[in-house]
């Protein structure tokens, strides 16, 4: 239960491992279209992210059960260490999925849907929207191109030196990520991978129409 509420919170709603740690039952609010969650982020930065009516009741009830204070309880502080968590996560999750991962598919998704950069940022805390931008890059392969949805994609140079710019969530689950060199991303996904050259100036125009 423990680490399915972890990959919720991370996966969903879009929190850093390192703050769904800090859950407190004190955090979670009714607010005036349901619940709430206040979430401890980076640098002292606090933001609210709204919850189900039914995830925040789990939360609440799972607290409750454990001591009634941290929802995750553990030796640091009070609370489960971020360490811990992760590999928590990672344990059930196997293959390339971690915590880091399962807030990107948040991000991506929640991009794909909304086509929001500045509502996205606020979801994740993200100080700066360049940040978020990131996110950006992914959707719109998929969101211009309808037959590759759901099919592991990966952007970058396709040269002998070429470097994986994005990849899909699809892609991530075979161990592709940014920066890896294209070479080894595409032996990871195998045969198949979707490889694509960047495109810049639509990006560009996507993020300025997000904004």
């Amino acid at each position: 239960k423990r680490t399915a509420l972890l990959i919720k919170l991370m996966a969903e709603y879009g929190l850093r491992v390192g703050e769904a740690v800090l859950v407190h039952l004190t955090d979670i609010f009714p607010d005036l279209t349901g619940e709430s969650l206040l979430v401890h982020g980076k640098g002292g930065k606090e933001r609210h992210v709204p919850l189900t009516e039914d995830f925040a009741a789990e939360l609440i009830a799972y607290g409750a059960a454990v001591g009634g204070g941290y929802v995750f309880p553990g030796k640091d502080n009070g609370h489960l260490s971020a360490h811990w968590a992760g590999k928590l996560v990672t344990r059930v999750m196997k293959g390339p999925w971690t915590a880091h991962t399962l807030r990107h598919r948040f991000g991506t998704a929640a991009y794909a849907s909304s086509r929001d950069v500045l509502a996205v940022a606020d979801l994740m805390g993200h100080a700066n929207p360049q940040t978020t931008r990131g996110y950006v890059q992914m959707p719109v392969e998929q969101l211009t191109r309808p037959t590759l949805r759901d099919r592991p994609v990966l952007v970058g140079g396709l040269g002998g030196r070429g470097v994986v710019a994005g990849a899909s969530y699809q892609a991530r689950r075979f161990g592709a990520r940014s920066a890896m060199p294209m070479h080894q991303a595409r032996r990871l996904v195998g045969a198949s991978a979707v490889v694509l050259p960047p495109r810049g100036a639509v990006y560009s125009v996507a993020s300025r129409r997000a904004l």
